[in-house]
């Protein structure tokens, strides 16, 4: 009643004393969540704006200058933007960001974040055009649409199971529906819709705007209930590979979730440096849960993952340190590394670690007996 009557103070104080029950259902502790929304939503956005880090992404820490920065009203080259708006179909809002250059290319970048539990998940990260990318009414991205040009379109739908937005197939049904939407005007949100400067006051506005009454906190999702020995599924995943370069695709078979079930992780070379992917068998389905580049892969004993991505010849690399996460079934980035202060330290206690599994040692090739020799 207090946030619907917008006495943000009084509700405040109301959540306070509902934190210190112990004793709550599971669906009280929904509820509580879901009316603690606005102070989460602010928490996640206000530290954004001070640190340029919002759950598992950091968009300045590859500034030399980055510790002297006191917010990334500091950053030189880009301005941020945003939106809260609901464009899973779940009822809640997602986090929207749009980073642009200050030197007036209006290109830039679409982050679309999901709060869940308290922190940010990565949805969606893309490099889109500013005039010619669309979220639509049936909550698709279509991004760089142009009529003239059906190849350059590309079109993202959420999935629910790995909870991230993912480009479909050109044949896909989907693609032609987003395509008609976006020729019928059928738009939800265009990124000049996203034009609120991510700054406090926007920040306290945007958020006591928000409509908690009809949240659900509830697992969003929609597994089939198909149940297939997880092999048979790698098997024939493995056999309809598509190795396109021409240094042979390596494979490896090991438990690095901690489900005491074996996921599938593949190395091939692209573009100059080693691509690392990683399946997991979901309901029958190999999906994809890890997709980094890097010079650098280990995985340790406690599955943390660690990507070591390029060297600048100078001072300092960039990495970035991966657990699992169970609720979202897919590995969840929660350090990037690059010239904070402490990083070098963090990324050397890393490489002293003891590694179960280096990217070198993933050496099996590609071929029908050696998978049918590991699968059997």
């Amino acid at each position: 009643a207090y946030q619907k009557s917008d006495m943000n103070e009084e509700a405040e104080e109301v959540l306070e004393k509902l934190r210190d029950f112990d004793e709550l259902t599971e669906e009280q502790k929904e509820k509580l969540e879901a009316l603690d929304s606005r102070k989460v939503y602010k928490d996640i956005l206000i530290n954004f704006y001070k640190t340029g880090v919002i759950g598992e992404e950091d968009t300045i820490y590859l500034y030399k200058e980055v510790n002297d920065y006191n917010s990334i009203d500091d950053d030189l080259l880009y301005s941020y933007h945003m939106k809260l708006m609901d464009i899973t179909g779940d009822n809640k809002d997602e986090i929207l960001v749009y980073q642009r250059r200050k030197d007036g290319d209006s290109d830039g970048v679409l982050w679309v974040f999901e709060v869940r539990d308290g922190k940010a998940v990565t949805l969606c990260l893309k490099l889109c055009d500013y005039n010619s990318s669309f979220i639509l009414n049936n909550n698709t991205i279509l991004f760089n649409y142009n009529k003239n040009d059906v190849e350059s379109d590309e079109v993202y739908s959420y999935n629910s199971v790995v909870s991230r937005f993912e480009q479909l197939d050109k044949d896909d049904d989907k693609v032609n529906a987003a395509i008609n939407m976006a020729e019928s005007n059928k738009i939800k949100l265009s990124m000049p819709d996203i034009d609120t400067l991510l700054n406090p006051d926007n920040i306290e506005t945007s958020v006591n705007k928000m409509d908690v009454s009809n949240i659900v906190y509830n697992d969003k999702k929609k597994h089939s209930g198909t149940s297939k020995e997880y092999k048979e599924v790698y098997r024939e995943f493995l056999i309809n590979y598509n190795a396109e370069g021409a240094i042979p695709v390596k494979f490896k078979l090991l438990d690095i979730t901690g489900d005491g079930k074996d996921e599938l992780i593949i190395k091939d070379y692209k573009d100059g440096v080693d691509d690392y992917c990683i399946y997991e068998d979901i309901d029958g389905k190999a999906y994809k849960i890890f997709d980094e580049y890097g010079n650098v892969f280990e995985v340790y004993n406690d599955n943390i993952i660690l990507v070591e991505s390029f060297y600048d010849g100078e001072t300092s690399p960039m990495f970035a340190c991966f657990t699992y996460d169970k609720d979202i079934s897919r590995f969840y980035r929660n350090k990037n590394g690059g010239y904070r202060n402490g990083d070098q330290e963090y990324l050397i206690d890393m490489l002293n670690k003891k590694a179960k599994l280096t990217g070198s040692e993933i050496t099996t090739e590609l071929t029908p007996s050696n998978v049918y020799d590991a699968l059997e």
